[in-house]
């Protein structure tokens, strides 16, 4: 992300991992950072729904 911060599936993958890692905050961020960026990227919006559950 440093390298290409505007590699949103970077963004999305970060985001997905902080949801693996139970950590609803950090997850909330990234993914939504991503959707905002683009709302029709692939997994992003299931992962936000699925962060907004922990």
């Amino acid at each position: 992300m440093r390298q290409n911060p505007r590699n949103i599936f970077a963004w999305r993958n970060k985001g997905m991992y902080y949801y693996m890692q139970g950590d609803k905050t950090s997850a909330l961020k990234y993914l939504g950072d991503a959707l905002e960026r683009n709302p029709e990227l692939p997994l992003a919006r299931e992962y936000y729904e699925k962060a907004l559950e922990l």
